[in-house]
């Protein structure tokens, strides 16, 4: 979260609008509030179900005018209802999909000795990170490698694919 405020900082078209967290500790409220930013925490636990849990982030969202929604570290899925009122929904995911969707992405392909690892950019369906792929970025795989420091090396690229994919739908769909 902290890599796309600042990356979004430096952006002519790019105004962000606010912060939802989906858990009361995530670091980034602190980070968020520094910043500047309203931040919202909408927790899933809190809410008897899905409809209920989306209804509250939609109640928030209505006071901006938001074109394009930024996921990071939001482990939820989307209903699509959802994403048919807010259409424009990016997420980065650590992995090349369509391989290793969920969870645990670095140790899986480490364990199907995989070469390269990576991470996705990808428009958010109601389905699993499954939605059409934007652009990727890789790493090779070194030989003693483990899933975090995988994680620690990919991290760099992450920030940087996400933010050149942001910049340019923000250009290409005029947003």
């Amino acid at each position: 979260m902290v890599a796309l405020v600042e990356a979004l900082q430096t952006h002519p078209k790019a105004n962000l609008c606010c912060i939802i967290v989906d858990n009361y500790q995530a670091k980034g409220i602190t980070k968020a509030q520094e910043f500047g930013l309203p931040t919202h925490v909408v927790e899933r636990s809190k809410y008897a179900n899905k409809t209920d849990f989306e209804q509250k982030i939609m109640c928030h969202l209505k006071n901006y005018h938001i074109h394009l929604i930024l996921l990071a570290g939001f482990m939820q899925l989307l209903s699509a209802d959802f994403i048919q009122h807010y259409p424009h929904v990016l997420n980065i995911h650590p992995s090349l999909l369509p391989k290793y969707p969920g969870l645990n992405t670095h140790q899986r392909a480490l364990d199907d000795n995989e070469r390269q690892v990576g991470a996705t950019v990808h428009w958010v369906n109601e389905e699993m990170d499954a939605g059409k792929i934007i652009d990727q970025c890789k790493i090779d795989v070194e030989v003693n490698d483990t899933a975090y420091s995988l994680a620690e090396r990919l991290l760099p690229k992450e920030h940087q694919l996400y933010k050149d994919v942001i910049f340019n739908v923000l250009e290409d769909y005029n947003l």
